[in-house]
């Protein structure tokens, strides 16, 4: 019998993480997962929006579409020991994940993790939707389309430290974007790629075969917070992305042979 690394997921609970969660257990011994369930993200005033609200539907019938199938996966299928926090950063989780011993702890969708996580464990792997260091922070799929750089939309997948989404990458995803993709399908697109390449060069790191590469460039990235979304800033996305990519918007994304975003 083959020997498994000792990991523990640290996530949130959308179907997205869920299927994260998947993921990672299929490939790693999986010791433990703690969620932080998902709250209201942006102001109330936000929400008004008719616009906005609709934008939000359409992001969680997209999520449906492709997580959909791993909605019971917790309950039903995971049998490791899984604990709910409303504060990741508690001496609880960190003991409770102490007592797990991974050998690597996966991080996807929390809060951001506190000095204490990275003084306490060595390898800590977060799955970034965003380019860093040019795409750092809050709804980084999201601000690519506002500023009209398509080439800029994908993941990173990196060892996490204190300062937002700064640490060495060990590897940058890129969706595979065809004709006629809008933004609710980019978005799945390049989450579903990410979490499908995390084992794979997450294993070729722990090995040594895949060396991280320090993050160049982080003054020059943007650091997006939620206030930072209004309705005026999606209205510039759609009016870029209107109802879905065009040829002419396919052929500039391929002709970028070296996209500015990537490391």
């Amino acid at each position: 019998m083959s020997y498994k690394i000792k990991a523990v997921v640290l996530t949130a609970n959308k179907l997205r993480h869920n299927y994260f969660t998947k993921v990672v257990a299929e490939n790693f011994d999986l010791k433990g997962v703690i969620r932080q369930p998902k709250k209201i993200y942006y102001g109330k005033d936000v929400y008004e929006s008719s616009l906005v609200t609709s934008h939000f539907k359409s992001l969680s019938a997209k999520e449906e579409q492709y997580f959909g199938a791993y909605s019971g996966y917790i309950k039903e299928a995971l049998t490791c020991g899984v604990l709910e926090t409303d504060d990741i950063n508690s001496k609880e989780c960190i003991q409770w994940v102490k007592k797990q011993n991974p050998e690597v702890i996966f991080l996807f969708g929390t809060k951001i993790l506190s000095q204490d996580w990275f003084d306490t464990f060595g390898n800590v792997v977060n799955l970034h939707l965003g380019l860093s260091p040019f795409y750092r922070g809050s709804a980084t799929l999201f601000w690519p389309f506002v500023n009209r750089e398509l080439c800029c939309v994908g993941a990173t997948i990196h060892l996490a430290v204190e300062e937002v989404d700064a640490g060495p990458i060990i590897h940058q995803v890129k969706p595979d974007i065809e004709l006629g993709d809008d933004y609710y399908e980019i978005n799945y697109k390049t989450i579903k790629k990410s979490i499908d390449t995390l084992a794979t060069v997450t294993f070729d790191y722990l090995k040594g075969d895949l060396r991280p590469i320090p993050q160049k460039g982080l003054l020059k990235g943007d650091l997006y917070k939620k206030i930072d979304f209004t309705e005026e800033v999606l209205k510039k996305m759609l009016r870029f992305i209107g109802d879905g990519v065009t040829r002419r918007q396919l052929d500039e994304n391929a002709r970028s042979n070296r996209c500015k975003c990537l490391q």
